[in-house]
């Protein structure tokens, strides 16, 4: 065997060795955080080719430019089976961003409450706006739909029950789960669900859009039992969000029920088998309103599939929960590792997106993890 391959096999094994010694999802807590220090919260460019000369119709069925693909980032949590035996793990974690950047393909977080335009628009010299800021915004949903379409086919044409844990990127961070703990704060969901449903969604104490509201004021009956009895499961109280929530009716998507309830599905973390969610997203290639609209939807619709993690044990959203400096969590130290902890559970949580009016929160935070 000659010198170098021999090199780069003890190479490879020193850096298996090293790998096996660190505690599984202890790398991905640096690798997320250091996604959202990166986020540059740009809004999205126009996304097509077309003429910038003259009015070229509607653009929508316009080639896509070359830099405004989209795919997966897988998020590895470095198990024993994929450093030992080469092998996927057992639970599949990514999120879309844009291909050659690395930025996410989706607006910045201040777009939810009108902070921002979300894309850009493009004025031609007989002042028609053609693209709109609207139409380049709902572009990118659909191009952020076919990255991961591509993802979620691979997975189904494996093994359709495979696994999959789907959340937004460079806006969430990541608490320091192993893959042991995911799945069983997974299946502790379902099972306080009634071991019917197959999908956990991270849920949020403002309805998004925000005319949802209005939606879930027709819940029925059995599905406030299970969310109370989810909550039961876990010794909180049913009104538990009340203490954090900030909400504004002034200010748009920040508006909250009256007293402010944790219970309205975000799209910012997904959760189940491949096929399922597959099936939950299919509709966003042609979809005419926001992702969050389709899952909010599409949950009222199957309650017997979809679940939320209404107490925030595997995925806490921070839009309008952060009151007077005070949020529901808090970056901890343990043994030299940091990790992140939901206040009212008292035990680890796995995700915490900072969507809405919540990214400076977490950005704070990912300057912690990564010092």
């Amino acid at each position: 065997m000659a010198p170098a391959t021999l090199g780069a096999l003890v190479l490879g094994a020193l850096s298996a060795a090293a790998a096996t010694t660190r505690a599984e999802g202890e790398d991905l807590v640096v690798e997320l955080a250091e996604q959202v220090l990166a986020n540059r919260q740009d809004i999205l460019q126009i996304p097509w080719e077309f003429s910038v000369e003259r009015d070229v119709g509607y653009v929508g069925e316009h080639p896509i430019l070359e830099n405004s693909t989209t795919e997966v980032k897988p998020s590895s949590l470095v198990t024993v089976r994929e450093v030992q035996d080469g092998l996927p793990p057992n639970i599949a974690v990514g999120a879309v961003a844009i291909k050659d950047t690395d930025q996410p393909a989706a607006p910045p977080a201040s777009f939810r409450t009108g902070g921002t335009a979300g894309g850009l628009d493009y004025m031609h010299l007989n002042g028609v706006v053609n693209p709109t800021a609207d139409l380049t915004v709902w572009q990118w949903q659909r191009n952020r739909w076919f990255g991961l379409k591509k993802w979620l086919e691979m997975w189904i044409s494996r093994y359709p029950e495979k696994l999959v844990a789907i959340h937004s990127y460079g806006d969430v961070l990541y608490g320091g789960c192993d893959e042991a703990t995911l799945q069983f704060k997974y299946d502790s969901l379902v099972a306080a669900s009634g071991n019917t449903t197959k999908i956990v969604m991270a849920a949020e104490v403002s309805p998004y859009p925000s005319d949802m509201g209005w939606a879930y004021q027709r819940w029925n009956e059995s599905l406030v039992n299970r969310t109370h009895s989810i909550l039961d499961s876990y010794g909180m109280s049913h009104d538990w969000a009340e203490t954090y929530a900030n909400c504004s009716d002034s200010i748009p998507h920040s508006q909250c029920s009256q007293p402010p309830r944790y219970q309205y599905a975000n799209a910012g973390f997904i959760m189940g088998p491949a096929n399922d969610v597959f099936e939950m997203l299919s509709g966003l290639s042609t979809y005419p309103g926001l992702d969050n609209r389709l899952v909010n939807e599409y949950f009222l619709a199957h309650p017997d599939l979809v679940t939320l993690d209404y107490p925030g044990t595997l995925v806490l959203s921070l839009h309008n929960m952060v009151k007077n400096g005070s949020t529901p969590v808090e970056v901890v130290t343990t043994g030299g590792s940091k990790s992140l902890r939901n206040k009212e559970t008292g035990q680890a949580v796995c995700f915490v997106h900072g969507n809405g009016n919540s990214f400076d929160v977490i950005r704070g935070w990912a300057e912690q993890l990564t010092a």
